[in-house]
């Protein structure tokens, strides 16, 4: 049996996405994959640099990908910090971008999340990829700004109308929304679109076949 480690050197930083969307991959090619996740993962080197991680695990660590890069941070790991690792004995084999749709909550986790009520329940579980408060007057926001208020009736009647689900919450919008913005940032991988999104970034932005070279697979 051969074994494939997978950490990082920080918490909620994709790994579960990673390797869900290596083992479906490698699963379609013929190779018999199994998962498991080992107790005690968090451990003290995850603070460190990956440098400081080679150095725990010599040779068994080989590769890394860094996942949920924004704007130019990609291009910065591919030039510099690529450089920097293959001159300490890691290969750098993937950079994969930040995604709006893998990051998105589905309006049941936002329920969830938020202890919320719905005054208007979607007929599908739609993903919402960011939050917006909307401006208004400083005597409007006193009033709309408090936690557990009841929109309108003609805006209930309206968000019927169009499918947009409506959740009531107890809490005032500024801490709804700092809940919303800290979950948002830890969105399980739920549902086919977001399985389907990881597979489809796996397979562009990181080097599943040197994988496979490394582990010295062979197709069950």
């Amino acid at each position: 049996m051969i074994f494939l480690l997978v950490s990082s050197i920080a918490g909620y930083s994709g790994k579960s996405r990673i390797i869900m969307a290596i083992g479906l991959i490698l699963r379609k090619m013929g190779y018999k994959v199994g998962y498991f996740k080992p107790f005690g993962a968090r451990t003290a080197f995850l603070n460190d640099r990956i440098i400081a991680a080679k150095e725990l695990f010599g040779e068994r660590m080989k590769l890394a990908v860094f996942n949920q890069l924004g704007g130019y941070k990609r291009s910065y790991i591919q030039s510099v910090a690529g450089k920097t690792l293959k001159e300490n004995g890691v290969e750098l084999i993937g950079t994969s971008p930040q995604d709006s749709v893998l990051g998105s909550l589905f309006v049941s986790e936002i329920e969830e999340s938020l202890n919320a009520e719905f005054i208007v329940r979607p007929e599908r579980d739609i993903m919402v990829e960011e939050v917006l408060i909307g401006a208004m007057s400083a005597n409007a926001a006193v009033e709309h700004f408090k936690g557990n208020i009841e929109p309108a009736e003609m805006v209930v009647k309206r968000a019927k109308e169009n499918g947009i689900p409506v959740l009531l919450v107890k809490e005032d919008t500024l801490k709804a929304v700092a809940k919303l913005e800290e979950v948002m940032g830890k969105a399980r991988i739920k549902g086919e679109v977001k399985i389907e999104r990881i597979k489809e970034l796996i397979k562009n932005y990181v080097n599943v076949d040197r994988i496979i070279e490394i582990l010295q697979l062979q197709p069950s």
